[in-house]
């Protein structure tokens, strides 16, 4: 997500809420471990976690919307 962000003044710290699309739901314990590298322990963000059948494009695995708030 950091490296795909469109606003260089914004930080993953600014994120407050992101929504997660994976294509199987055997990957959801992963995922969560993962974002614990990116947020601050009890920092996350408020987060949904759905699983989906496929996407646009094939081979993507994951998809992620973020949205900030900037003071």
């Amino acid at each position: 997500m950091q490296a795909s962000r469109w606003t260089p003044v914004c930080s993953l710290d600014d994120i407050v809420t992101m929504t997660v699309f994976i294509i199987d739901s055997r990957y959801g314990k992963e995922f969560v471990d993962i974002r614990k590298e990116f947020f601050k322990e009890g920092k996350f963000p408020g987060s949904m976690l759905i699983t989906c059948s496929g996407f646009a494009h094939p081979g993507m695995m994951i998809e992620i919307q973020g949205i900030a708030l900037l003071d």
